[in-house]
């Protein structure tokens, strides 16, 4: 199974679409390969350039993505963004009033 997972990250690796500016172009798919459905898209908060593929909130805290400060995510338009800076916001307040 495991084999498996890795054939098709790899293949969804090797398939790099070209854009005129000689860039590379994201591709939609997700983390692990399987294309990404109009479904999938609203669990999709980031796009990872090093593994090019979507990644939901799960995938990008098992990678631990947030806390290494990976320098390849780049984030997508998600509410999931909005609701974690007010939770931080709101867990700095509440530290400043100790």
């Amino acid at each position: 199974m495991r084999e498996d997972m890795d054939e098709k990250m790899d293949a969804a690796a090797d398939v790099q679409e070209s854009t005129e500016g000689g860039g590379k172009k994201k591709l939609d798919v997700t983390l692990y390969g399987t294309p990404l459905s109009q479904a999938d898209r609203r669990n999709v908060v980031a796009y990872c350039r090093k593994h090019r593929g979507y990644i939901t909130v799960n995938q990008m805290r098992r990678k631990a993505c947030l806390k290494k400060q990976c320098r390849y995510l780049d984030k997508v338009d998600n509410p999931y963004w909005q609701e974690r800076a007010a939770r931080r916001a709101a867990k700095k307040a509440k530290k400043s009033v100790k």
